[in-house]
């Protein structure tokens, strides 16, 4: 497994360029990261493959790039890391308009969409296997993506009620929980907090205090009757 870095998003670029004969791609997957994601979490970009295609032909040359870059060429075993060819068919239920939220990469002559973060959460979101769920845990953990923000997202985008409800509830299950203490906590600090901003209530001047018998808070003795 390989942290992938805007070097290496690079060099497979231009691998496949060469190879193919094209010069327009998308990368997708958490390999997108080396780009999308701010500089200090450029970390999470650790995985096993690029997933990219030719976004013009997307079987230009499939059987050797699987042969040259694939998971068992020698290409991996050098560079930690392999190309995994896809295709459009990866964001068939991908919300409208991802490729004016992607990010565009270049390097010399060619260009690559880069499928956006929040597009990227929600394909996660989507698939859900086991390494889906370890990766999303880990971005909202360390702030790669809010909750918040990510549900709006998919209120807005995703296609029917149906699939809003199950991407919600994944949502539910990988963001970060508060902890019982934490919330307890709040509440306290919440409640003090409405403590001190009780205003005093108007005390009468005779009212007795702990200042001791026939004495008024201030301190004045009270005439006996």
């Amino acid at each position: 497994m390989a942290r992938i870095t805007p070097a290496k998003l690079r060099f497979a670029l231009t691998q496949m360029a060469e190879l193919t004969g094209e010069n327009k791609f998308v990368v997708i997957g958490r390999g997108s990261l080396a780009v999308t994601a701010p500089e200090h979490l450029r970390g999470l970009a650790l995985t096993d493959d690029i997933d990219l295609w030719p976004r013009n032909n997307e079987t230009a040359a499939l059987d050797e790039c699987i042969q040259r870059y694939g998971s068992d060429s020698e290409f991996y075993l050098e560079n930690g890391f392999y190309i995994e060819r896809v295709g459009e068919w990866t964001l068939m239920t991908q919300p409208k308009g991802w490729e004016n939220r992607a990010t565009e990469f270049k390097t010399g002559e060619i260009t690559a969409l880069i499928l956006g973060l929040s597009d990227l959460i929600y394909n996660k979101l989507e698939a859900f296997r086991v390494k889906d769920q370890e990766f999303l845990s880990e971005a909202f953990a360390k702030g790669l993506a809010d909750p918040e923000e990510i549900q709006r997202f998919i209120e807005e985008y995703a296609p029917n009620e149906e699939r809003r409800t199950l991407l919600l509830k994944n949502l539910e299950l990988v963001k970060p929980k508060k902890n019982k203490r934490e919330s307890t906590g709040q509440a306290i600090d919440a409640s003090m907090s409405a403590v001190r901003h009780i205003e005093p209530a108007e005390t009468l001047g005779d009212a007795p205090s702990s200042n001791g018998p026939g004495k008024t808070s201030s301190g004045r003795r009270v005439p006996e009757r």
